[in-house]
């Protein structure tokens, strides 16, 4: 009997999560409301605007490119800032797995001038 309950709690919670995971996949995210920085660090010209072009089909808008500090990114780094919905990540990471090693970075500042910042590596 108890064993009986224990199992059947299990099983809610187990359902729970899941509608969790859903209703998060599920989730409106409106990409133009963020902004994107997409930094070269790969030492190949071009690569940040590749990254913005496959980012375009995400339907992020307000996007600049530029330089990293280095050159020598080997994976890419997705960099977000706290408050940033998850889904937002997933989105980035799935534009770009086909053509790039994609990798979570550090947090940003909640200060920083972008909500998301790309620090583009060698592709794959």
């Amino acid at each position: 009997m108890v064993e009986e309950k224990v199992q059947e709690a299990k099983g809610e919670a187990g359902a729970k999560g899941e509608a969790s995971k859903e209703a998060e996949t599920k989730e409106k995210i409106d990409f133009v409301d963020y902004k994107v920085s997409i930094l070269n660090g790969s030492g190949v010209a071009g690569e940040a605007g590749k990254v913005e072009e496959l980012l375009k089909d995400v339907r992020f808008e307000d996007m600049d490119t530029g330089n990293a500090d280095s050159y020598d990114y080997t994976d890419t780094e997705i960099r977000m800032k706290d408050g940033t919905p998850k889904a937002v990540y997933t989105a980035v990471k799935e534009a770009l797995s086909d053509n790039y090693s994609v990798s979570k970075g550090d947090s940003l500042n909640d200060d920083a001038d972008y909500d998301v910042i790309v620090m583009v590596g060698q592709g794959t």
